[in-house]
């Protein structure tokens, strides 16, 4: 077996073993996200294992940052410590941050970008951009609808001169998010959540009948 064919085998078997890697860790993302299950220490730590791991064999590939930076997000949600949640939240951030280099249009790695910084407090000019981009690379996204309805409604509860700052965006991606069967589901538990039922309500004047049922507008 010559070299070049014994490094092919070896960049194979390297693929297979962070995809492997990767889908462990996004099995976890996805229960937490569907509320199957509520994360515990352990579980945060084996998916990020399997994250760091994919990133390590392929720290170019932009889904694999993001899933790490996922699961550093959940880590701080659930750390009651506060330097290590906000350092935490600085490595998911500079994980994104090296995602956008590798996929610049990419609107759900923005969204994650405008998450971050809202829990981290820092709602500013950057936050602002981060937002922005979402809006502008993933227009009919419903992840990006749904990440934004959820932090952008708990801002029009926590800190109002923020959100109206952010309004017209956040307003949108509501509106659009709750038309969208991917969405509409989240959107509606941030709404009853966030008690924003009267204010979602008058930003579905113009919308159908049956969407604004779903949300019990009166």
């Amino acid at each position: 077996m010559t070299l070049v064919t014994c490094w092919l085998c070896f960049k194979q078997a390297s693929s297979v073993i962070a995809s492997l890697n990767f889908y462990g860790a996004k099995n976890y993302i996805e229960q937490w996200e569907n509320r199957k299950e509520a994360p515990d220490s352990e579980q945060l730590s084996i998916a990020h294992e399997y994250a760091a791991s994919a990133v390590k064999s392929h720290s170019s590939l932009a889904l694999y940052t993001d899933t790490l930076s996922t699961v550093l997000q959940w880590q701080a949600l659930f750390d009651n410590d506060a330097k290590k949640n906000n350092d935490l939240l600085n490595s998911a951030e500079k994980l994104n941050m090296q995602s956008v280099i590798n996929r610049p249009a990419w609107p759900v790695t923005w969204v994650n970008l405008a998450y971050i910084k809202w829990l981290k407090g820092d709602v500013d000019n950057t936050f602002s951009r981060y937002l922005n981009n979402a809006s502008l690379y993933g227009p009919n996204n419903p992840d990006v609808h749904k990440a934004i309805a959820q932090f952008g409604l708990l801002m029009a509860k926590k800190d109002v001169r923020k959100f109206l700052q952010h309004k017209d965006i956040i307003s949108k991606h509501v509106v659009q998010g709750l038309s969208n069967p991917r969405s509409r589901n989240p959107i509606i538990e941030a709404i009853v959540n966030t008690g924003t039922r009267t204010l979602v309500c008058q930003w579905l004047t113009e919308s159908s009948t049956a969407i604004r049922n779903q949300v019990k507008c009166g």
